[in-house]
């Protein structure tokens, strides 16, 4: 934005346009977390486990040895990042509910993640974008392996995705291998589902 100054007869720029570019470009770098341990659960013990950074992704917090590298974007810039060495455990149900990636440390090689709890979905994609939010969001899980608890009576599902009817909203799965699920691998409803090498 430009500021007209006027100095006796002539007009002096006064330019903050170069301060807006500056954010915006500081701005536009994605935020990822990266998980640091294959521990599940939550402990303090400045280790970012799966569990950990999701909840840091979530509420865009610093918490329980998880840090926020780069800028919260709300889309699929934004990743969650997974080594691919390690069997990564989960004992809760990881829930997510606006626009991101949850992908592994290295393109086309699979971290394995656990759900070691009976009875628990491993992700839960609810309203992606939130009820406010922009049309057309989209999640996307990307070169992972996912491991469920095998029988269960209970009926586990490694994603399960409930839209809002927007039909530009997705779930995307990407080179994912999904095993050992009772009930599913994915469901989605009410949601755009697009599967590619999975």
């Amino acid at each position: 934005m430009f500021k007209r100054t006027s100095v006796g007869e002539g007009f002096v720029l006064m330019c903050t346009a170069l301060i807006s570019v500056g954010l915006a470009a500081r701005n536009a770098q994605a935020g990822t977390v990266t998980v640091t341990t294959t521990t599940g659960g939550f402990i303090n013990d400045n280790q970012c486990g799966l569990e950990e950074a999701a909840y840091t992704f979530e509420s865009g917090l610093n918490a329980n040895g998880c840090v926020w590298n780069g800028t919260i974007n709300n889309n699929t810039s934004d990743a969650l990042i997974i080594p691919t060495s390690g069997t990564f455990v989960v004992t809760s149900t990881l829930r997510f509910d606006f626009a991101m990636t949850v992908r592994s440390a290295t393109s086309n090689s699979l971290a394995t993640i656990i759900q070691f709890q009976p009875g628990m979905n491993l992700f839960d994609v609810d309203h992606v974008g939130g009820d406010n939010g922009p049309t057309g969001s989209a999640i996307i899980f990307q070169d992972l392996h996912l491991i469920g608890p095998g029988v269960d009576a209970n009926l586990t599902t490694a994603i399960n995705a409930q839209g809002i009817g927007d039909s530009n909203d997705s779930v995307t799965a990407t080179r994912c291998w999904i095993e050992q699920f009772s009930h599913s691998g994915i469901v989605a409803d009410d949601i755009g589902l697009n599967v590619t090498d999975t």
